[in-house]
């Protein structure tokens, strides 16, 4: 299960909601989207959403400058089928991936990547979690799927998985415009970004 929270065109929004307290907001006609899920995050423990402390403050910043949901539903318990569902606009039933193990996403359905890619977006993910890894199916259409976890193997039961920070900070040789490169650089160098057009990036933390 994630929190997940789309940036588009600057404006933060929550996915998948019900119910929405903000007035529509007019959008670029092709924005640059940022997607970042949350692994096993509870919506109270953010700022945006009553913790007092300030322990999230870029997401209180989208959320305060942005539309916030009051109400929002995952649709599995888990992560893989949760991103399956959030990519795909998919039920669990429909797509098949109902558990993070013994389940591959089909290469039949499209999911969020591909349409993207066919309205001239470039799209990058940079994963935290192995149940995100490629072999599962949701690398499909993303120009770059970063889920190199690296590290020192886990025990048994656990899954390998890197921390959001070492997500957000992973990096590659080449050149600026190199789509492997850090996140932030991949959504923010607007050199890049008038050479290759509308962006798309799917963040992934833990």
């Amino acid at each position: 299960m994630a929190l997940a929270v789309a940036v588009v065109g600057g404006l933060a929004v929550g996915l998948p909601a019900c119910r929405n307290r903000a007035a529509t907001v007019t959008l670029p006609a092709r924005p640059h989207i940022l997607l970042i899920t949350i692994d096993t995050l509870r919506a109270d423990a953010t700022g945006a959403y009553g913790h007092p402390g300030s322990v999230t403050p870029w997401l209180d910043r989208l959320a305060a400058a942005g539309t916030r949901f009051e109400t929002a539903h995952a649709h599995a318990p888990l992560t893989l089928p949760s991103h399956a569902s959030i990519l795909s606009a998919r039920y669990p039933f429909a797509h098949g991936v109902r558990d993070n193990a013994g389940f591959r996403f089909p290469a039949s359905v499209d999911t969020l990547p591909i349409w993207l890619r066919a309205q001239g977006y470039r799209t990058g993910a940079f994963l935290s979690a192995f149940p995100l890894d490629a072999r599962f199916g949701l690398a499909r259409g993303f120009d770059v799927y970063d889920d190199r976890l690296g590290g020192t193997p886990r025990p048994a039961f656990l899954e390998q998985e890197r921390s959001g920070r070492a997500t957000e900070s992973t990096g590659a040789a080449g050149d600026d415009c190199n789509l492997a490169r850090e996140p932030a650089q991949f959504v923010e160098n607007s050199r890049c970004r008038n050479r290759a057009g509308a962006r798309g990036s799917l963040t992934h933390g833990r």
